[in-house]
């Protein structure tokens, strides 16, 4: 049967346990269940319902194309938060009525293109909207299938999401017709709903794109460096690459233009400048507060905090082919020695959250119990490390200049593992090019770094960066049967996904410890308390059509 999904407000749907919503089913459950709202934005989490028409915002960053699928790594780290305000997706993380402050992943998640889709063991089949580009131009099958034609093409980030979801990558889209087509799948798929979010598989507006497009360019690259051709709800006005964009809402979209008409982002990289600007009201939001400004913002009495509970986490990865970390008992005596909580306390007070999931994604796994009580067992760590082969110092390398938190929680777990008789040395890196070198050669023993997931799901963060060969890899684990977990979970769904990735890992967590996740790295936004329908989202950004 065909599971529709329509504009118009409903009752809102009840409040559903997390853990019972991970699954790829039940995300298309609530797809056919949660009503969509009548137009863009909302009222929420701001202070006065004061209604206003442009934005002004201070980021920590700026791309340098707008290709929201770009083949250039550091555009696709820097331009995710953009081209989420301007790419139509198919599905997306949308507010409703009954939605409260802060928005979950996957309860949330919401139709935003596909106005109707219907699983199946090969695919899913979709029913678009009646909407039309910036251009003008109607949104058709063919767009959908000449977008995802292009993500294969371009070999980057939607290609690898789409291979990780198991798509068919050598027959992406069967059309069926001018609104209905089919993600061809080789089999069941848990992940594909969830990757359908992100904007870099955002749907482009081909009809216009193909007009820049040439024999050496077919996908016209080169345009959509500086250009956007999507169905979202802004579209781009200007960009200054690398420095300042400014959006404007597009009058087309699907459930009616933005009620924030203008949207200028600038690129302001000194987190005291940021909150200097948003204090004298020279910007209205601030997009990532660092714990040394987060206590003086909280105070303001005319700006709005929000600590979003984002898939992104504070790790130590375990170079499980390198002595004496290749021994198990080893890598167990250095995650038993680790107080989680208290690096939590000490690194963001009241904000950060000691992990206690077996991934950095948000949504819990159903039954996963983490075997390591979030304040360690020092007692127990020394007992293991007594007969591990820790008689040496282990080298933890770790990167100083992308994470705010690296340099003081380097020192807190080197301070943990010397109280159970550990010792550590320390090596930081400047730049990321160092910290890729260090890590390629393998010389090391422990590695500190942020694990920030592209897809909110732990079955993502299991099969991406837990098996295989690549340098994605970081622990280089290499176990067949945790390997099989996670494939057979993600063709799964349901309560048998759920109890194989719980299966997965208790293997992998418990019992072999390639990683230890050690807290949940919070995306902290300020905005003054003017801007209303502000709310807590489970990814690091904000979503600006539902503000207004």
């Amino acid at each position: 049967m065909r599971q529709d999904i329509t504009p118009s407000r409903t009752s809102p749907s009840p409040r559903r346990n997390r853990a019972a919503v991970f699954a790829g089913v039940a995300l298309t459950l609530i797809l056919a269940l949660s009503a969509c709202g009548g137009g863009a934005g909302g009222t929420g989490g701001g202070g006065a319902n004061k209604a206003i028409e442009s934005l002004r915002v201070a980021a920590a960053f700026m791309p340098t194309s707008l290709d929201a699928d770009s083949t250039n790594i550091n555009d696709i780290y820097t331009n995710y938060q953009v081209a989420a305000q301007y790419m139509g997706t198919l599905v997306r993380i949308r507010p409703d009525e009954g939605s409260g402050e802060s928005l979950t992943y996957a309860r949330d998640l919401r139709p935003e293109l596909a106005e109707s889709v219907t699983p199946g063991a090969d695919g899913h089949t979709f029913t678009l909207r009646q909407t039309t580009s910036a251009a003008g131009n109607p949104l058709t099958s063919e767009d959908v299938k000449w977008s995802v034609e292009r993500m294969v093409a371009n070999e980057s980030v939607a290609m690898l999401l789409l291979s990780v979801a198991n798509v068919d990558l050598k027959n992406p889209v069967t059309v069926k017709d001018e609104k209905t087509f089919t993600i061809n799948t080789t089999g069941p798929s848990t992940l594909l709903l969830p990757i359908l979010e992100n904007a870099a598989l955002g749907i482009l507006d081909s009809v216009e794109a193909k007009k820049h497009a040439t024999a050496d360019d077919p996908w016209a690259r080169e345009w959509l460096k500086t250009n956007v051709a999507s169905y979202g709800p802004y579209t781009v006005d200007k960009f200054d690459p690398g420095n300042e964009v400014t959006l404007k809402g597009h009058t087309g979209y699907w459930s009616g233009a933005p009620k924030i008409k203008s949207v200028t982002v600038r690129n302001v990289p000194d987190a005291a400048g940021r909150a200097q600007l948003l204090q004298s009201g020279s910007v209205d939001l601030d997009m990532g507060v660092p714990p040394v400004e987060w206590k003086a913002l909280e105070k303001n009495s005319g700006i709005k905090t929000v600590a979003m509970e984002s898939p992104s986490a504070l790790q130590i990865w375990i170079n499980t082919t390198k002595a004496p970390m290749s021994n198990v008992q080893a890598r167990r005596a250095v995650a038993t020695a680790i107080d989680k909580q208290d690096i939590a306390n000490g690194l963001f007070p009241g904000v950060a959250k000691a992990a206690l999931e077996c991934t950095a994604a948000t949504v819990p796994v159903s039954g996963f119990e983490n075997a390591i009580p979030a304040t360690g067992d020092r007692e127990a760590a020394k007992a293991l490390a007594a007969g591990a082969g820790l008689d040496k110092p282990l080298r933890m390398i770790y990167n100083s200049a992308t994470n705010v938190f690296s340099e003081s929680a380097a020192r807190f777990v080197q301070d943990q593992l010397k109280q159970a008789g550990i010792a550590v040395e320390l090596q930081a890196f400047a730049t990321q090019a160092e910290y890729q070198a260090a890590m390629d050669k393998r010389e090391w023993d422990l590695n500190l770094g942020l694990q920030s997931l592209f897809i909110n799901h732990p079955l993502y963060e299991l099969k991406m960066f837990l098996t295989g060969k690549s340098s994605l890899n970081i622990p280089a684990y290499d176990n067949k049967a945790f390997a099989d977990l996670v494939d057979k979970a993600l063709a799964a769904d349901g309560a048998e996904a759920e109890s194989l990735t719980r299966q997965a890992c208790e293997l992998a967590i418990n019992e072999d410890v390639p990683m230890t996740v050690l807290m949940h790295s919070p995306y902290t936004i300020a905005v003054d308390k003017n801007v209303p329908g502000v709310r807590s989202y489970p990814y690091d950004r904000i979503s600006i059509v539902d503000l207004g």
